[in-house]
């Protein structure tokens, strides 16, 4: 499929704006100098509300690599040019700002709230997407958000196994059977945190994936059925989102069933209304523009949020944290 979808770039960049500003706040909670409202200082698991966003991007990407590759399976080589596109896109700037955070842990470690020490496994484990948890307890790798991307990584080169060996999409079928009996029987659903490659492998966060392939397939196939029910996918991912945010995820079972369901329904929603009007503008190509800069800014955050934050202080802009908030989002972004 050629065409450009404009919701699907609109939701990256709203996926990658509710991470950031999620982090900003938390910034805030931990700054000495921001005052907070008592709602949320209270209540500091509101902050983490934002993350829904990275289920948002595991369920695009899936609906991504399906609707852009569905007719490539069984093509000679397709597979290796499935995985050097998204080698070229995703790794070069992960591995150069991984870099860049190994050199400041190791010239100025003071500067890291969770990291102590650069060991080796764990470093490597960064560079090659695999989660190794340090000796002090730490899961992450140099890059904080890079968690996400060990998800993304083993979607891939699972994809690129059925792009070479299957002849048909429906043989992702499999897949999804595969990795739903494995997190069923195998998963560990009361996890917040993936430490270890085997908890990577049954976590319930890969059925997002998949999720986002079935949805993938509606389009593809079904649109002119699914536009019809626009308003009650909407309505539907409104209600769980809401429901969210009253019970915030404590694990990645609920994390799954609350977040991830509430963005596969925002997706599909969001492809029917753009389906039925088809309007053109000059903001499709502002929101194109915005989301295709949504993984840059998410990894770079890492770097940008703190930066901003000693900018403000050190300006004396105040103690608003709302002022605060916008000012980090917005030099990041």
């Amino acid at each position: 499929m050629n065409e450009k979808l404009f919701s699907v770039q609109v939701l990256r960049g709203f996926a990658c704006l509710a991470v950031i500003i999620s982090h900003a706040i938390g910034k805030a909670l931990n700054s000495e100098s921001i005052v907070l409202p008592l709602f949320i200082s209270s209540t500091p698991e509101l902050i983490t509300f934002g993350h829904f966003g990275v289920d948002l991007f595991f369920i695009i990407s899936g609906f991504i690599m399906f609707t852009v590759h569905y007719k490539d399976f069984g093509t000679n080589g397709a597979w290796k040019k499935f995985l050097i596109a998204r080698f070229i896109r995703l790794v070069p700037i992960y591995w150069l700002l991984s870099s860049l955070a190994l050199v400041i842990l190791l010239i100025a470690p003071e500067l890291f709230q969770h990291r102590s020490s650069a060991e080796i496994y764990w470093v490597l484990g960064s560079y090659f997407f695999i989660p190794v948890t340090t000796s002090y307890g730490l899961s992450s790798p140099l890059l904080g958000v890079g968690w996400s991307l060990n998800y993304e990584m083993l979607f891939y080169i699972s994809f690129a196994f059925f792009l070479c060996f299957f002849r048909s999409y429906k043989s992702l079928g499999i897949l999804s059977i595969i990795g739903s009996v494995s997190v069923i029987i195998g998963g560990n659903w009361h996890l917040k945190v993936t430490g270890e490659i085997m908890s990577l492998i049954t976590s319930p966060l890969l059925l997002e994936f998949l999720i986002g392939i079935f949805c993938g397939y509606l389009f593809i196939f079904h649109k002119d059925t699914l536009v019809h029910y626009k308003r009650y996918f909407l309505l539907g991912s409104f209600i769980i989102f809401l429901c969210s945010f009253i019970y915030i995820p404590s694990n990645y079972g609920e994390r799954f069933l609350l977040w991830g369901g509430g963005s596969a329904l925002l997706l599909i929603s969001a492809l029917m209304y753009e389906y039925l009007f088809q309007k053109t503008s000059y903001f499709n190509y502002v929101f194109e523009r915005f989301g295709a800069a949504s993984y840059s800014a998410y990894l770079i955050q890492v770097f940008s949020l703190p930066f901003f934050s000693k900018v403000f202080l050190l300006m004396n802009l105040g103690t608003n944290w709302l002022i605060y908030v916008v000012f980090i989002v917005f030099g990041t972004v």
